[in-house]
Formats: C-alpha cells, sequence, structure tokens
C-alpha cells in the first residue's frame, strides 16, 4: 500500500502545473489598422477636371468598371517580400479593408470622378476587369519600396481591347516605419489608378459629334 506521503506529493505536482500556466501569460497582441488612401480635398463649387467633356467639347466615352478581384494571399495584413522572394505577413498591421477595396475606389475616383468617364453599370460599354497581384511592401539591400501590381484587361464583350501588367514601385522614405510604408503605399496606388486611366484613354476615343443638325 502506497504511502499517504506519495499522494501528497503528487497532488502538489498536480495542483503546481496548472497555476504555472496562468501566472505565464504572454503579452496580448496589439493590432494596428491602416488606410492607404492620400486624402484628395475639392471644393464643392469646383468642376473636377477632364468633366464632362474633352478639349473638343466632345463628351467623354461610356465605361463599366467590372471586377476588382485579388490574390488569395491579399487580404487584410500586410504583405512583406524579401529579397529573396519570400513572402511573410505582419500579424499586428493590418488594412482596415482587403486590398481590392482600395484598388476599385481609386479607380473610381479617377476614372469617374476626375476624368468625366461616363459611368455604365450594364449594357454593352467597354469594360475594364483588374486583378491584384501585389499589394505589399518589397525589402532590398537598398532599402524598402511599397509596390502595386495589377493585371489589367479592357473589353467589349466579344474581344479584348487592351491587356497589360502593371507594376508601381514608390520608395519607402523616412526611416522605414510603418507610417512611411503607408504613405508609400498611398503614392503607388494613386499611379496605379492614373496609369490605368492613362491606358483606357489611349484605347477608347471619345464619340465623335454629329455635323447634322
Amino acid at each position: 500500500m502506497k504511502s499517504l506521503g506519495w499522494y501528497a506529493v503528487m497532488g502538489a505536482l498536480v495542483l503546481a502545473t496548472p497555476g504555472c500556466a496562468l501566472t505565464s501569460k504572454s503579452d496580448a497582441l496589439e493590432i494596428r489598422y491602416f488606410t492607404p488612401q492620400s486624402v484628395k480635398t475639392r471644393l464643392s463649387s469646383s468642376p473636377a477636371p477632364g468633366m464632362p467633356t474633352t478639349g473638343e467639347g466632345r463628351p467623354m466615352p461610356a465605361l463599366r468598371l467590372g471586377r476588382v478581384t485579388a490574390g488569395s494571399h491579399l487580404r487584410d495584413k500586410m504583405v512583406r517580400r524579401s529579397a529573396s522572394g519570400e513572402v511573410t505577413f505582419a500579424d499586428e498591421r493590418r488594412w482596415t479593408e482587403k486590398p481590392d477595396a482600395f484598388v476599385r475606389r481609386a479607380l473610381e475616383r479617377e476614372l469617374f470622378e476626375d476624368r468625366g468617364y461616363g459611368r455604365e453599370l450594364t449594357g454593352t460599354a467597354p469594360t475594364l476587369d483588374v486583378e491584384v497581384l501585389a499589394f505589399e511592401e518589397v525589402k532590398g539591400p537598398r532599402g524598402s519600396v511599397a509596390r502595386v501590381e495589377v493585371r489589367v484587361v479592357l473589353h467589349d464583350g466579344e474581344k479584348v481591347l487592351a491587356e497589360e501588367t502593371m507594376t508601381v514601385d514608390r520608395p519607402v522614405g523616412g526611416s522605414g516605419a510603418v507610417e512611411d510604408v503607408v504613405t508609400a503605399t498611398a503614392e503607388a496606388l494613386d499611379a496605379t489608378a492614373r496609369g490605368i486611366a492613362d491606358r483606357v484613354a489611349g484605347r477608347l476615343a471619345p464619340p465623335r459629334r454629329s455635323d447634322t443638325p
């Protein structure tokens, strides 16, 4: 028959084990949220540049913004890519929305508000589809850059009018803190929207004004 002392020792060990787990709590993860959209102020009484006609007085062509999607790895966590191509995710640094939402909003403002394209929701107007391939910080031997990479397809439902992969890098300034990464990403996002709008303008000619009364 085992002595009472043996049971006392075992009981003490059982009680001590969960106690250690309770007293060794790890620090809670502090999550910070960011948005890469730059703020563009505009007086309500001032017309937006390029709206609603071309320099020749012709109306801007109609355009439909179709699907704007993103790679499955592009979620709310901020992405870092090393010079060797290794991809990591920052658990404590997150976007307020998924990258494709930021790209869509930047395109809507650039195309329909700033440049004055007629927005079509249905119908036969040319359609612009965009896939976000990269929305990340890329670390290199000479510092970091914020990268936005997209695949753009402009089509009319039957044939492709333009198809291109665009990559825009903007250097991360300052000390390389997360705020500097966000600022550089906002600059890359704006440049991407302008670049896409330029490609669209090169393919879609404004309709000519009829000379007949």
